[in-house]
């Protein structure tokens, strides 16, 4: 799945939020991990998490509802 990253926000201290337009479906999508994002994936840091960033999440997997918040 790619994605265009269209909205970032902040968590808690050092943690972070991304979503994106999946751009096959042009949903929105938030992709999330094992743990929560750490900032240290922002293109700002060299990675590539950015706003209007094009990212391959690779083989990803509906989990059938928003993440809890």
């Amino acid at each position: 799945m790619k994605i265009v990253i269209n909205y970032l926000t902040r968590m808690q201290k050092g943690f972070m939020c991304v979503v994106g337009i999946d751009l096959d479906t042009h949903r929105h999508v938030r992709p999330v991990l094992r743990t929560q994002m750490r900032i240290d994936v922002l293109a700002s840091h060299g990675k590539v998490f950015g706003i209007v960033a094009i990212v391959d999440l690779g083989r990803t997997r509906s989990v059938g509802s928003p993440p809890a918040s």
